[in-house]
């Protein structure tokens, strides 16, 4: 399984990314090969039970992953060669454990919002805390923070809690598409509601493209250049964007 494209980082990885997320997913064997890394799923494909779990978490997560996964199994003769294992969905692993069954179905029965609120609050105090250790060491103690942190890091990141709650997300998101579809024949509904989530970076960076936009469009030189720009750093292609700015500033 593709580790980027989980991601959506189709192109590949250079040695420096490769290395940085290898080091931050330490938990989870990878395989490098083509420039990206590869989560081995041989052995969980050869837990009947596992397989269940393999299949249901991409199907919420990555379809076109799961009918490659699908189209696999059909297949009576390879299933039949997949060796027993270390798999990457265990009992015992932090982060991919069964504990990701149990706390999605606490947050739902609170349903409480608050609980949301509570992991981004904790998570910026967590951020605000390093930057200021940051700004106080150099050098080799630098590295030394780097690799102490990780630890901290690993317990946010792996909180059963904090991935139940967006285990819950997706699972609202799922039953969101279906019954829309069933209902009104509306396909993907919860991909247009999830664009005005509070608190998600992802539709907040686009509402701040927005802003921008609008001020660009007072500039009918810098307007211009779009209709003709071509790909590459904005600011080292076209030099003079400064000054064409303060010409047609209205």
């Amino acid at each position: 399984m593709s580790f980027g494209h989980q991601q959506m980082m189709t192109d590949a990885i250079k040695p420096l990314g490769m290395s940085f997320l290898r080091f931050l997913s330490d938990d989870v064997p990878t395989v490098c090969a083509g420039g990206r890394l590869f989560v081995d799923l041989t052995h969980d494909l050869a837990s009947p039970i596992v397989r269940r779990i393999v299949l249901s978490t991409m199907g919420k997560n990555d379809p076109l992953m799961k009918n490659a996964i699908l189209s696999l199994m059909k297949r009576k003769s390879f299933m039949k060669t997949l060796p027993r294992g270390k798999r990457v969905f265990s009992m015992g692993r932090k982060g991919l454990s069964w504990a990701l069954l149990i706390h999605p179905t606490q947050i739902y029965r609170k349903n409480d919002p608050a609980i949301i609120q509570q992991f981004i609050s904790r998570n910026k105090a967590s951020i605000k805390d390093l930057q200021q250790k940051v700004a106080n060491v150099s050098g080799d103690e630098l590295f030394a923070l780097i690799l102490q942190d990780h630890k901290q890091l690993k317990e946010l990141l792996y909180d059963p809690r904090s991935l139940g709650a967006i285990m819950v997300g997706v699972f609202a998101s799922n039953w969101i598409n279906k019954k829309m579809e069933k209902w009104l024949g509306e396909k993907n509904a919860a991909d247009t509601l999830s664009q005005s989530v509070a608190n998600n970076v992802t539709p907040e960076m686009g509402l701040a493209l927005l802003d921008v936009a609008d001020v660009v469009r007072q500039y009918p030189a810098v307007i211009e250049y779009f209709h003709h720009a071509k790909d590459g750093p904005f600011l080292r292609i076209w030099p003079n964007w400064k000054t064409a700015m303060r010409s047609s500033k209205p």
